[in-house]
């Protein structure tokens, strides 16, 4: 700036010392749920030290700025405060009346005016320091909040205008929370649309794709015909918390005056797709075990149709990377179309349910039934990790490093070897947030799955024992019904859920094999324009939208790099969120489950039953640090990549997920106590912690250990 160092200048403000009678703090939005439209105070007599310092309990007032209405105020003992002291400096003095109100309701109201006037100056949200003087207000200073959410512009409505809510769908059935790639969401938004093909997307949707993010907009479900019906008992299957969230919130703020005209159509794609499906639902109820064979005929078509070498079609052509996309929605909405023959397993649950329905002994053991069932997927991916882990091949192994030299030299047992290529043909698609098409597979870093192996307990994890306590539970259930004379119709059930249930993890492991197919056209791609000089790197393809590639294969006029650029512009600005709420809404509130108190203890959802003692491991990623056998796993959420850490797990906590979601249901098929829904879970819960989880009753106990030695 043309300075000289050499020759320092510095100016010095001197301000006048106000001698408040009341002072503070105060936020343009609300630091405790992230809501922009309120406004929130802390005050206390005197300056404004004591309040800042943490010295008292301040004062505290929540305010609607768009209302001005206070609608929480908290008046605390303030015993202290802090004065000019005649000869300079401060003092401390006792307040006359500390349980007195520091502010007037006028004096609020005023501050708010204050606060959202310096808001709107700065243009972003704001913390201030202020006090009152001989009843007059001062601003003494001002900054920007740092630490909030700030939500996407296209997501945010005006302040008083009609509310949108929003739940991200991503971190409530995948289980994670970073953002995906430009790319994988276009291809994630796509296989939605085949799934749930009577679901629009868009902004103006029920399904919206923006910035990394798949929210699911609720507003829009509940402008349709009967979009209200159900819809918190449907999500409450994926995650309890966010059940519970709908069920305790007015809806009525949130649901539009009229249907967006994408939606208008949603109850008779409804009939179309059902009628679509329909076929395979009957065939499924008709079939019994045999149910999904019209799927399995399907699904092994597609997995040799985009299995490792890529399709044959695409290899004799030169076809295009939206072609390939196009190929695959075609191929993967003719399977989907088979895949109500599931059916066939959710009505025998239904029917073993209402079969022991009053029989509180038989609760735990139908959990039971559903361990180890046929055709799943990610359970057999954790039976071969334990297996592969299990060669002394794997044992005698030292690094990452020689791994990789031994197979690709071929040096180990021919049995192991054989084990080994099985595993990576089947599962080497899978990996941490493996639905997006960015995210490597376990395939491209055999030391990282090398080390994976070494981390399984082979003697005491919990695959050792499942078939043994499945056994045992369905002998006590057959003895059950027999007593009733319904032996028959117990057998006939138990075995389609065997046969059957297994099925509902395929669906996703299906998806995650054509998305890593799509992966490796991709980078074939990326890597051929990285080194035309169209792309930094191969990587960098997946922050191109479908379009974009569409358009770079067309013209080599495209620059693609400042393409990739202002696709991720937006991602930048919420770089800092690290864990995305489940649900918010259109002016940043964060919205947290109500929770009923449980004594000497966290609650949650009972998930996977059983009661077990162990130290806590608190982890954000699958392998930050070894999970020991015998320890507790506590973390967010979890997805199919986790399954290897499941092995070595006494009990799982989790903070988002239900019945349906992954990591429920490996728990189960595991047989491992498993609470969900214990939202502050890895922030109460430490490292080492000793934790009673009781999974029956959805109860996670730190044990006072000071107390138990005292008790012994």
């Amino acid at each position: 700036n043309g300075l000289d160092i050499l020759k320092p200048k510095i100016a010095v403000v001197v301000q006048q010392q106000l001698d408040s009678d009341v002072s503070g703090v105060g936020f343009s939005l609300n630091p405790q749920n992230n809501c922009y439209d309120e406004a929130v105070i802390s005050a206390n007599f005197g300056l404004g030290e004591t309040v800042v310092a943490g010295v008292v309990t301040p004062d505290t007032f929540v305010v609607d700025k768009v209302q001005r209405k206070i609608i929480s105020r908290n008046v605390s003992d303030k015993k202290q405060a802090y004065v000019l002291a005649d000869g300079g400096g401060i003092r401390e003095e006792e307040n006359a009346e500390p349980t007195a109100s520091s502010l007037t309701d006028d004096q609020v109201l005023e501050l708010v005016s204050l606060i959202t006037k310096v808001e709107e100056h700065v243009e972003k949200p704001v913390d201030i320091e202020w006090a009152y003087e001989s009843n007059k207000l001062y601003l003494l200073q001002a900054r920007p909040i740092t630490v909030y959410l700030p939500l996407f512009p296209e997501m945010v409505t005006a302040p008083g205008e009609q509310k949108h809510l929003f739940i991200d769908f991503v971190v409530m059935t995948q289980g994670f929370s970073k953002p995906m790639s430009v790319l994988g969401l276009d291809i994630w938004g796509r296989i939605l649309t085949k799934v749930q093909p009577f679901m629009p997307h868009g902004e103006d949707g029920v399904f919206w794709e923006i910035h990394g993010r798949n929210y699911f907009h609720v507003s829009n479900m509940l402008a349709t015909p009967g979009g209200e019906a159900g819809i918190a008992q449907a999500f409450a299957l994926h995650d309890g918390n966010t059940g519970r969230i709908l069920e305790t919130t007015d809806l009525t703020e949130y649901k539009p005056a009229v249907v967006t005209k994408k939606n208008k159509g949603m109850v008779w794609s409804r009939f179309k797709y059902l009628l679509r499906v329909l076929p395979s639902i009957f065939h499924g109820m008709w079939q019994g075990e045999n149910a999904m064979d019209w799927y399995d005929e399907k699904a092994n078509e597609f997995l040799v149709r985009f299995e490792q070498g890529g399709s044959e079609e695409s290899n004799k052509t030169a076809r295009t990377f939206s072609d390939e996309v196009n190929v695959a929605d075609q191929a993967w909405e003719e399977l989907m179309d088979t895949f109500g023959s599931l059916v066939a397993s959710f009505y025998s649950t239904w029917r073993l349910q209402k079969m022991f329905d009053g029989d509180d002994d038989a609760k735990d053991l139908l959990v039971t039934l559903n361990m180890d069932l046929d055709a799943n997927p990610t359970s057999e991916m954790g039976h071969l990790m334990v297996q592969l882990a299990s060669f002394p091949d794997i044992r005698e192994t030292e690094t990452g490093e020689e791994f990789v030299q031994k197979v690709q030299n071929k040096a180990y047992s021919k049995e192991f070897l054989e084990a080994y290529n099985n595993y990576m043909h089947k599962f080497g698609c899978r990996g941490m947030m493996e639905i997006d098409i960015a995210s490597s597979r376990c395939s491209e870093d055999p030391a990282a799955f090398f080390s994976h192996l070494k981390q399984i307990d082979i003697e005491g994890n919990q695959t050792m024992t499942v078939t043994e306590r499945k056994e045992q539970a369905y002998q006590t259930l057959c003895e059950h019904a027999a007593q009733h004379g319904k032996e028959n119709k117990f057998k006939y059930h138990a075995n389609v859920i065997q046969k059957v249930g297994g099925y509902r993890e395929h669906g996703k492991y299906v998806c995650v094999f054509l998305i890593s197919y799509l992966r490796r056209r991709a980078l074939a791609l990326g890597k051929k324009w990285s080194d035309e000089g169209r792309l930094d790197s191969p990587g960098q393809i997946f922050d191109l939208h479908i379009d974009d590639i569409a358009m770079g294969e067309q013209s080599s006029d495209l620059d693609l790099k400042e393409v990739a650029r202002k696709n991720k512009a937006a991602y930048e600005a919420v770089a800092n969120v690290s864990d995305w709420p489940t649900v918010i809404d259109s002016r940043g509130k964060i919205f947290r489950a109500p929770r009923e108190d449980v004594d000497d203890g966290l609650g949650g959802d009972p998930i996977s039953p059983g009661t077990v003692r162990g130290r806590a491991k608190v982890l954000k990623a699958p392998y930050e640090k070894p999970l020991e056998s015998g320890e507790v796993l506590v973390t967010r959420a979890t997805e199919p990549s986790w399954t290897p850490i499941f092995i070595n797990a006494a009990a799982v906590v989790l903070e988002v997920g239900g019945p349906l979601q992954h990591g429920a249901i490996i728990a189960r098929e595991y047989g491992i106590p498993c609470v969900s829904g214990v939202e502050t879970a890895t922030k109460v819960i430490k490292d080492g912690d000793l934790l009673e989880v009781d999974g029956t009753n959805g109860v996670v106990k730190i044990i006072d250990e000071e107390s138990l030695n005292e008790d012994d």
